[in-house]
């Protein structure tokens, strides 16, 4: 939704890789990042997710955590396809724990992980009885509603990594205290209440200001790699899938309808600092910039009330321009707290 209006003032524009015209053609479709594609019936709603198991060093058992991608405005699950593989090539590939004495244990954090990514409502495959239902309040009942599904027992831990306004949603559902499973975790990526709320008008003349329609889904690509994304591998999993083809016009249309947001935005933005700061797990804040912090969040973060990560190499769309770069930084958040 905000690949340009989150362009650093002042700093020169990044370059796009250039890619030859044949790798722009080839589209590449999800199960090539997760191995299974299926639909949670929630209530008369069916909600797409995609997940992974990956363990550490072929350790098998049922020591058990999952983790939660949440997609931005306007995007999909396969925002976080990369990034997810990334992340699950580097959990797999951790060295095991030193050998101290036979009856000492020590914490490395769980046996495997289920990376799972899920279409919000109005978005990718995800039907609903009410697509243009942007509010927070109800897309963070979705989100529950999806969790509960999946995860065996209350006990059940759980980290929700989100962009954007899934950064938002994973906000709030920590800070609610879900009672069907555990958050053990919380990653926040390049959201922040008060530049948020700041930039409304410029995110709105984004959204007026972006083709309504594209003649092949290569040509969409094309355009992102122009106007603020930054990594062909990302954009030949993640633009398509944004897109659902127009029979009537024989065009690829966007699939979520934006200007149907613009009316909850000040719900996903409203009370997020301090939601956040709510939230007494171990937090993560994955920012683009130091610029987009606020007041509350930058005093809360000078009193070491939780981490951040600082990229200054990429734009709003972290995950997508520097997947193993965020990858890395989720692992060393998740083995710094063993969770």
């Amino acid at each position: 939704m905000d690949r340009l209006l989150f362009k650093r003032p002042g700093a020169p524009p990044m370059a796009p890789k250039k890619p030859a015209k044949e790798e722009l053609n080839h589209i590449v479709q999800p199960n090539a990042y997760f191995k299974d594609e299926r639909i949670v019936q929630v209530n008369d709603n069916k909600f797409s997710i995609y997940s992974s198991t990956v363990q550490k060093n072929e350790e098998l058992g049922e020591d058990h955590t999952l983790l939660v991608f949440l997609h931005g405005g306007g995007l999909t699950s396969m925002s976080w396809a990369v990034c997810a593989q990334e992340l699950r090539s580097m959990i797999s590939s951790r060295p095991p724990p030193p050998v101290l004495h036979s009856k000492v244990k020590i914490n490395t954090g769980p046996n495997s992980y289920q990376t799972v990514a899920i279409d919000l409502r109005g978005h990718g495959k995800t039907t609903t009885t009410d697509d243009s239902d942007f509010n927070i309040d109800t897309l963070v009942a979705d989100v529950n509603g999806v969790i509960s599904q999946i995860v065996s027992s209350p006990e059940s831990r759980v980290v929700l990594i989100g962009h954007s306004l899934g950064g938002c949603v994973a906000t709030k559902l920590a800070a609610s205290k879900p009672t069907s499973f555990k958050v053990t975790g919380l990653v926040v990526v390049d959201v922040v209440e008060g530049t948020a709320v700041l930039s409304f008008e410029n995110m709105k003349q984004v959204i007026n200001n972006r083709p309504n329609k594209f003649t092949t889904p290569e040509q969409a690509i094309a355009w992102s790699l122009k106007n603020g994304q930054n990594n062909v591998e990302s954009a030949q999993v993640s633009i398509p899938s944004q897109l659902m083809y127009d029979p009537n016009n024989q065009t690829h249309v966007w699939r979520t309808n934006l200007n149907d947001t613009v009316e909850h935005w000040p719900s996903w933005y409203k009370g997020l600092s301090n939601q956040f700061l709510s939230y007494h797990g171990p937090r993560l804040l994955l920012l683009a910039s130091t610029n987009r912090l606020d007041t509350e969040l930058m005093i809360a973060q000078m009193q070491g009330q939780f981490q951040m990560k600082v990229l200054n190499s990429t734009g709003h769309f972290m995950q997508e321009d520097e997947p193993g770069q965020i990858a890395k930084v989720i692992d060393t958040f998740l083995r710094t707290f063993s969770i």
